[in-house]
């Protein structure tokens, strides 16, 4: 069975009106974890408690990346994260964001980024006010995998490209995943979306985890994901 590198235990995340709670839950080392479920489930709150970005109400979060003893600096360093939300001055250009994520991360590599930005296609002096949904991705991307991740974590990165795009950015991802020895986590809101991209899905609704499982495994059981997923939430299997 493949080591997880994050272990959830017990763990609950109060607000005003949602909690976010899982027992012994855990994501799997060196493979592609798809973490589904609908607006307001709880992913992007997930991915920040992985992140040391929100603090638990109680339980713990156990990361294989770094010890017990070791800081969540060394974890995030080990880690890239990408929001849905792209942060990019209109102004800046791949230049300008090389030297942020330099000021960011000790172990950034410029000419690693310079490497997958042009391998990305994208053009080095154009001004980010004029790069698609998908060029933006690709340069963030480029950027999280420029100071040698272990752990790539990505908040809906495809929720606003075409279906085409959305295809070739998600084998682009694969073969990365397989060139890195990469451990990846993504989120969306749509299982048929991810389905031939992760090796494993995790089912979210309204703060739970409902179901757990490769792919293949889930659609032989339910025939497809999203009746698998709807099965889970309480509705009716046919």
């Amino acid at each position: 069975m493949t080591p997880p590198i994050l272990s959830f235990n017990n763990f609950v995340k109060d607000f005003e009106k949602f909690q976010l709670k899982g027992n012994d839950l855990s994501i799997p080392k060196g493979e592609i974890t798809a973490v589904v479920g609908d607006e307001g489930a709880g992913k992007t709150t997930l991915l920040e408690l992985i992140m040391g970005l929100r603090t638990l109400d109680s339980g713990t979060i156990e990361r294989s990346l770094v010890s017990e003893n070791d800081s969540m600096t060394a974890f995030k360093a080990a880690t890239g994260f990408v929001y849905d939300d792209l942060y990019f001055y209109d102004f800046g250009t791949l230049n300008d964001l090389s030297r942020m994520m330099s000021e960011v991360y000790p172990s950034w590599e410029q000419k690693i980024f310079h490497k997958y930005s042009a391998e990305f296609g994208l053009p080095a002096g154009q001004k980010f006010r004029d790069f698609s949904s998908e060029m933006k991705m690709k340069a963030m991307l480029a950027a999280s995998l420029s100071h040698h991740p272990e752990l790539l974590i990505m908040d809906e990165p495809v929720k606003a490209l075409e279906t085409k795009a959305r295809f070739e950015f998600f084998k682009l991802l694969r073969q990365l995943q397989k060139k890195e020895e990469l451990t990846i986590i993504i989120t969306s809101q749509n299982a048929s979306s991810v389905e031939k991209f992760a090796t494993n899905m995790l089912f979210m609704h309204e703060g739970e985890f409902i179901l757990e499982g490769r792919p293949r495994e889930l659609k032989k059981q339910y025939k497809t994901l999203d009746i698998a997923y709807k099965s889970a939430i309480g509705g009716t299997h046919k």
